[in-house]
């Protein structure tokens, strides 16, 4: 959490690319003996890249879910996930 707030201080209010998010993840989780493997985010964007980072935080709160839907190939069958998802989910 440190090193998060730290990254938001300096970019003086301004949004955080998931690359600047990913890079501090990757140092603290270094720091304690982890891989980076061991963020929850780095499978998502691994496989769908950059703009999942937005989806998972959608304020809706579906943005997790719809981004696991991909992951998994199911997001088109899955009419719930779109309902809760609002205007071009």
């Amino acid at each position: 959490m440190n090193a998060d707030y730290a990254a938001r201080v300096a970019s003086d209010g301004q949004p955080l690319a998931s690359s600047d998010i990913a890079n501090h993840h990757q140092q603290v989780f270094s720091d304690y003996g982890l891989d980076i493997n061991a963020w929850t985010a780095t499978l998502p964007l691994h496989f769908l890249g950059p703009d999942a980072w937005t989806q998972m935080l959608n304020p809706t709160g579906i943005g997790a879910a719809r981004t696991y839907a991909q992951l998994e190939g199911s997001l088109t069958a899955d009419a719930d996930i779109r309902a809760y998802g609002g205007p071009g989910y």
